[in-house]
C-alpha cells in the first residue's frame, strides 16, 4: 500500500467525503489495528509461545499456509480494485494509457523474460559468465527491488494515516516518517537476509554468491534498534504523542532483526504482516464504500474473479509436485525450494512462473496509483474510505 500524502491533511479538513467525524488515534479500533495493521506483534508472541512448547515449525508452517491465501486477497484485491470498482471508473475512462496499455506492457516483458529464461540453453558460455546472460538475474533484481520499495511506502502510508489520525501533517514529521521507513525497509532488511538466498531456489538463485557476512547484520540489528529508539523519542517529543505510530515503528524495526535469524522469519514478519495490512486497509475501503452507496449484487464478484485465478495458479502448480513444499518445512526445519521447479515441463514451468510474476509486478504497478492523494479520483474512490469514520 503506497499512499501519497503530500496534500492530504488539507484534504482530511476540508474535504466533506472524508471529513466525517472527529478521528481517534487508531485508524477503527484498538482491536482491529492490532490484528490488521499491528499483526508483528501477535505473530511475535505466538513464535515466542511456539519455541517454548517445541512447536516452532508447525507454528510457522501454518501462518505461512494462512499467509499464501493473505497473499493471494492483498494481490487479487488491488488488482480488482484498479481495474473493476465502481468508484475508479471515471479514472479508467480517461487514463486508458495508465490503465490498459502499460499493465499489458509489463505483462508481455514478464512471461518473455520467464520464455527466454527457461528456453535458452545458457551452456555455450563459460561458467563463470553464464549468470550474466540469464533474464532470471534480472528478473530476481526487479522482484526485490520492487517489492522492497513497494513495502516501504507501506509503511510510511500507514504511518501517515496514524499521523493524520493524531492532527498532524507538518513537512518535517512526513520526511521523518519517509526516511525511516526507507532506511529500516530498503536497507537494513536486505542486508540481513541477502545471505539466505543462497539456500533458494526459482528465481532466488540465479542471484551472485553473498559477499556479506555476519558482522553486517549485527550492525543492521543495532542500527533498527537505535532507529526506533530515535523514532519514538521524536514522537514523545510532539504536542501529540500517538502510541499506534510507536508501536507499528516497533513492527517496522522488528522486521530487519528476525530477518537476520532465517528467510523463514523474514516471511513471518516481513511479507505475512504486509499481505495482512493490505488486505485489511482494502476491506475497509471497500467495506466503506459499500455502506455509502449500498452492497449491488456483484459488487464484490470482480475481488473474487481476481483472486480464484491468483489461486489456481497456486492449486496448479501444487498439483504438478511431488512433494510438500510447505510440509518440508515441518519434515526438515527449513523449506526445499527445490520442489518448486522439478518435474514441470518447460511450457507449464513459463506459464506459471511467467502468470505469478506478472500478477505480482501488475500489483506493484497499480498501488503507485491505488492510494494517490494527489488525484481527486483516488482521494474520493479510494481514500476517502480509508480515513472515513462511518
Amino acid at each position: 500500500m503506497y499512499i501519497e500524502y503530500r496534500r492530504i491533511y488539507n484534504i482530511h479538513v476540508r474535504d466533506p467525503s472524508i471529513q466525517q467525524t472527529a478521528p481517534g488515534l487508531w485508524i477503527q479500533s484498538k482491536a482491529w489495528d492490532a490484528f490488521w495493521i499491528l499483526s508483528s506483534i501477535w505473530l511475535l508472541f505466538g513464535l515466542l509461545l511456539a519455541t517454548i512448547a517445541n512447536a516452532e515449525p508447525i507454528f510457522i508452517t501454518c501462518c505461512l499456509t494462512v499467509g499464501v491465501l493473505f497473499s493471494s486477497f492483498h494481490t487479487a484485491g488491488s488488482l480488482s480494485t484498479y481495474f473493476f470498482s465502481p468508484q475508479l471508473a471515471p479514472y479508467r475512462r480517461s487514463q486508458w494509457f495508465k490503465f490498459f496499455l502499460i499493465p499489458a506492457l509489463i505483462s508481455a516483458i514478464t512471461i518473455g523474460l520467464v520464455t527466454i529464461g527457461v528456453k535458452y540453453d545458457l551452456s555455450i558460455f563459460a561458467e563463470n559468465t553464464r549468470n550474466h546472460f540469464n533474464t532470471y538475474i534480472l528478473l530476481a533484481t526487479v522482484y526485490f527491488s520492487w517489492n522492497t520499495w513497494h513495502c516501504s511506502f507501506q509503511h510510511f502510508g500507514v504511518f501517515s494515516i496514524y499521523r493524520l489520525r493524531a492532527g498532524r501533517d507538518e513537512p518535517r514529521f512526513r520526511a521523518f516518517d519517509k526516511y525511516y521507513c526507507l532506511f529500516l525497509t530498503f536497507v537494513l532488511v536486505p542486508l540481513t537476509w541477502f545471505d539466505e538466498q543462497r539456500h533458494l531456489g526459482f528465481i532466488f538463485q540465479y542471484f551472485p554468491p553473498p559477499s556479506k557476512g555476519f558482522f553486517s547484520g549485527v550492525i543492521a540489528i543495532y542500527l533498527a534498534i537505535a532507529s526506533f529508539v530515535l523514532f519514538t523519542g521524536v514522537e514523545l517529543l510532539t504536542r501529540s504523542p500517538s502510541p499506534p505510530r510507536i508501536l507499528y515503528a516497533a513492527t517496522v524495526a522488528l522486521q530487519p532483526i528476525m530477518s537476520f535469524i532465517s528467510f523463514e522469519l523474514y516471511l513471518l514478519f516481513f511479507q505475512l504482516p504486509h499481505w495482512i495490512t493490505e488486505t485489511g486497509i482494502l476491506s475497509r475501503v471497500h467495506i466503506n464504500y459499500a455502506k455509502k452507496v449500498g452492497v449491488t449484487k456483484n459488487y464484490f464478484s470482480s475481488v473474487w474473479l481476481c483472486l480464484l485465478a491468483f489461486l489456481a495458479l497456486v492449486v496448479i502448480y501444487s498439483m504438478n509436485k511431488g512433494s510438500n513444499f510447505l510440509g518440508s518445512w515441518y519434515r526438515t526445519g527449513r523449506f526445499d525450494y527445490a520442489v518448486l521447479d522439478n518435474g514441470i515441463s518447460d511450457m507449464n514451468l513459463i506459464l506459471l512462473q511467467g502468470s505469478f510474476l506478472s500478477f505480482v509486478f501488475l500489483h506493484f504497478y497499480v498501488e503507485t496509483y491505488l492510494y494517490r492523494a494527489s488525484d481527486q479520483v483516488t482521494r474520493d474512490g479510494i481514500i476517502a474510505h480509508i480515513l472515513s469514520d462511518r
